[in-house]
């Protein structure tokens, strides 16, 4: 819990003892283990699969999960469907625990592009280097489910079979306050806008 504790904010590492997290058998490309959490009343009748942190950078999305744990630790007397709740805080902990902290994973590559989506081996390459302009942030890999992180939380859908996943992201830039996030939100609002404006026959490309 000390990584955390330091890492995370607003994560302290009495929360995150206390959501008492397990290796999962499964390690990341540098070898820090997976680590999961399950909270299941007897009378579950839902589950859901919460995933935070698959951007390393987006260390609230991390944090998020921590403060979720606690909260369905203690669900409301009147929850209508009890859930079996299955949390991964941290599906990236090495681009969480790099130095600074990094969107990708230790192979340099974006998780989130990393799962079979329908005609990946088409599109997955040909998207990274006409749309994004081969922007290394967002490399998808070079075959799906290349990253053992990917595999594992592509088993867990199969395993688990969630009713519901939520997966936490978060525009919040590693070292960046949340005044830091509304001045750049709004700014990029301002520049969208304009280019919209002088461009309105570019605007589906421009989305």
């Amino acid at each position: 819990c000390d990584e955390f504790a330091i890492r995370l904010p607003n994560v302290n590492r009495t929360l995150c003892e206390f959501a008492q997290l397990r290796p999962s058998g499964v390690k990341s490309v540098r070898g820090r283990p997976l680590l999961v959490r399950d909270v299941k009343p007897d009378d579950a009748r839902l589950r859901v699969l919460v995933v935070g942190g698959i951007h390393g950078d987006e260390l609230s999305s991390a944090s998020m999960a921590f403060h979720w744990i606690k909260l369905a630790t203690v669900p409301p007397s009147d929850t209508p469907n009890p859930v079996h709740w299955r949390f991964i805080p941290a599906l990236n902990p090495d681009g969480l625990m790099a130095s600074p902290p990094q969107r990708v994973n230790a192979n340099g590559v974006d998780l989130n592009r990393n799962f079979p989506t329908p005609n990946w081996l088409r599109d997955a390459n040909v998207y990274w280097e006409k749309r994004t302009r081969k922007d290394p942030r967002r490399w998808p890999g070079r075959t799906p489910l290349s990253e053992p992180e990917a595999r594992y939380l592509h088993e867990q859908m199969d395993s688990f079979k969630p009713n519901l996943i939520a997966v936490s992201y978060t525009h919040l830039r590693a070292h960046e306050t949340v005044l830091d996030l509304v001045c750049r939100l709004l700014l990029e609002k301002k520049k969208h806008h304009h280019t919209i404006t002088r461009l309105p026959h570019q605007q589906e490309t421009q989305t």
